[in-house]
């Protein structure tokens, strides 16, 4: 505090950085009372300003006496009282970052008094950071002290003058609500409380009101305030429903209103607003969806084609929430356009936070069905343009394609997902091979019918097995090394056993390297085959000394896997019997695509002999089975 003021700012600019971690609690300690001094003494603003985001930042972290907790209370106080806002605006953003460190008796006894006070101060800005901390309070605290004690004052804030004011305690009370409107809090809202049945439900309604007529104007045109209030009033929009669900769920004509209400900043042209619907989508979606599941999906499908790029990411990040919310309501056709279109997105971004919920959404919205499978895809047609952009997001596709595999159907594996695979384990980097090799290893297991796995396998096997570069065939052996995990060792030694072994000869030194540091895990599945016994003698006699060098202990590995054998036959029993539940499935998949193939030449048939729709043709079709009953 005894610095010059250039030397103040330059040693602000450091600890910023450092606050933004997690700092020990003593060294916390040691930079907040130096940030106190700073701010007790400073004369120009950008070093209170600077010191005080330090202080705020790192107040979190530090744990006080009760004594030097008192200390800092008169230090607040202090600042309360004086002229300069900067002053009080400090004060009051010091009493939201204090309360994080504090249980709720101390917060309603030592904090909420002075953060009421300062909501009183005739400075808008003092008022407005005193607002934005009342969030942080009021979270923090039962909800009967919320109702008794913060709602009176904050009313008056929602009814101030200035719209910034106003914007900012719309906000505070849909934080102070987001613990007890949660999934699992909705449920235990009290009945009697006020907030919830009369004092926000009133709120929400007027400002559906308001964003009712505001959205419908061209939001170019609208006065700055009335914009400010629509922009917060969509950011808080799912959390004010959800508050005020116990009222609407009694209130139909308000329940209606609400949905309008979110139609229609959905569809305004305001970008802002709309970004904030698409975060919102989920919770409205809690909400609103048992009722309006069909309207809520036309407007997921809407916003997927946002020409605002943001709007779309929001939208992507929420959109398996969304899906599970809405699939069992209704039907599932405007989600697997708007997944189809995130998913294929020409923003990288938007691509990758609808990948991270792929292998969720084939889940939910696809089940293993050929029929609806076939709705996404277009997602398979090139699956390397989903990848583009860098190797984290090919490594993204491909473990979700790893994850989403058995909800695939096994025509669509062996067709596009494979040649896909092993496209980009070509064309990108070795993290992005590595996973790759794992994926193919774990969709041959899944393909399981043996004339169409032995088809995947030799395709896969001749190209990469038998590669031109070294890089491939060992790549050849990252799939069959964790084929070893998953893999019963028949299937095991009947797939990779031989093409593995055989790359004992291989003339490059890296292929044989890395057989033989692995090659003990061939071993419990392998060993009674020639091929087996050659690349052990092969190996061991190496030209290479490093490869020489690894195999001195493979002896050693084949005694401790000996100790672990009767763990490791009951893992093989269990490898053998989800082979066999993939077969099982595999085969009643492939009947049922017969029957579909089967019924639909037969649909032909009788489509020729004058059906004019599917539905006519179901009603042909069951009048001969009933005239053909009568006839028996």
């Amino acid at each position: 505090h005894e610095w010059s003021p250039e030397l103040q700012l330059s040693a602000a600019e450091a600890l910023l950085d450092i606050v933004q971690v997690n700092v020990p609690p003593d060294v916390a300690k040691m930079i907040s009372a130096a940030s106190f001094r700073v701010v007790k003494n400073a004369s120009i603003d950008t070093i209170y300003e600077a010191w005080g985001e330090i202080l705020v930042s790192v107040l979190p972290a530090v744990q006080w006496r009760e004594d030097e907790l008192q200390r800092v209370l008169s230090l607040i106080d202090a600042h309360s009282a004086r002229t300069s806002e900067v002053s009080r605006k400090l004060a009051a953003r010091v009493l939201g970052s204090l309360c994080h460190l504090l249980n709720p008796h101390s917060i309603q006894d030592l904090i909420l008094p002075r953060a009421l006070t300062l909501c009183s101060d005739s400075d808008v800005e003092v008022r407005g950071m005193t607002t934005e901390s009342l969030a942080a309070i009021g979270s923090r605290l039962p909800i009967s002290v919320v109702e008794s004690s913060i709602w009176p004052r904050l009313f008056d804030l929602l009814n101030d003058s200035d719209a910034r004011i106003h914007a900012a305690a719309l906000r505070s009370l849909a934080q102070m609500m987001e613990p007890h409107v949660s999934l699992e809090n909705l449920p235990q809202i009290p009945q009697d409380n006020l907030l919830f049945t009369e004092y926000i439900p009133q709120v929400f309604t007027e400002h559906c009101a308001f964003a009712l007529r505001t959205s419908s104007e061209d939001q170019r045109l609208v006065d700055d305030d009335s914009y400010l209030l629509l922009e917060m009033f969509s950011e808080v929009f799912g959390l004010l429903l959800l508050s005020s669900l116990k009222y609407l769920e009694q209130n139909p004509h308000a329940l209606e209103n609400s949905y309008s209400t979110f139609l229609s900043i959905a569809t305004c042209n305001g970008p802002v607003v709309r970004r904030h619907c698409a975060f919102n989508m989920p919770g409205v979606c809690v909400a609103l969806g048992e009722q309006y599941a069909n309207e809520l999906s036309n407007i997921v499908e809407f916003l997927s084609r946002d020409p605002d790029a943001e709007t779309r990411w929001n939208l992507s990040a929420g959109i398996l929430e969304t899906c599970k919310l809405l699939a069992a309501s209704v039907s599932s056709d405007n989600l697997f356009k708007a997944f189809v279109v995130l998913v294929l997105d020409s923003n990288a971004l938007v691509r990758y936070n609808a990948l991270e919920h792929f292998s969720g959404i084939m889940s939910v919205l696809v089940a293993k069905t050929e029929s609806k499978f076939q709705k996404v895809s277009a997602v398979f047609q090139d699956l390397g343009w989903l990848g583009q952009g860098n190797w984290r997001t090919q490594r993204l596709l491909i473990e979700q394609l790893r994850t989403s595999a058995e909800h695939i159907p096994r025509a669509f594996l062996r067709t596009m997902v494979l040649p896909s695979l092993l496209q980009i384990a070509e064309e990108s980097t070795y993290l992005v091979r590595l996973e790759a090799m794992k994926t193919v290893a774990y969709i041959m297991q899944c393909i399981a019918i043996p004339v169409h796995l032995e088809e995947s396998f030799e395709a896969f096997r001749v190209e990469w097995s038998q590669g031109g570069v070294y890089w491939m065939r060992n790549a050849f052996l990252d799939a069959g090394f964790y084929a070893v995990t998953i893999y019963s060792r028949g299937l095991l030694r009947s797939l990779f056993g031989v093409p593995m072994l055989r790359l004992a000869a291989d003339p490059v030194v890296n292929v044989r390297m890395k057989l033989a540091g692995s090659l003990d895990l061939l071993h419990r599945a392998c060993s009674e085959l020639s091929e087996f016994k050659l690349a052990v003698d092969l190996l061991s006699d190496d030209d290479d000394e490093g490869v020489r060098n690894v195999m001195v202990s493979f002896g050693e590995k084949i005694e401790r896997e000996h100790g672990n054998r009767e763990e490791l036959d009951r893992l093989d029993e269990t490898f053998v019997k989800a082979e066999k539940e993939l077969m099982e499935r595999a085969v009643d998949e492939a009947m049922n695509s017969q029957r579909a193939v089967r019924a639909m030449k037969t649909f032909r048939v009788g489509y020729s002999q004058g059906a004019k729709s599917v539905d006519d043709w179901v009603v042909s079709s069951n009048d001969s089975k009933v005239s053909s009953d009568m006839k028996m």
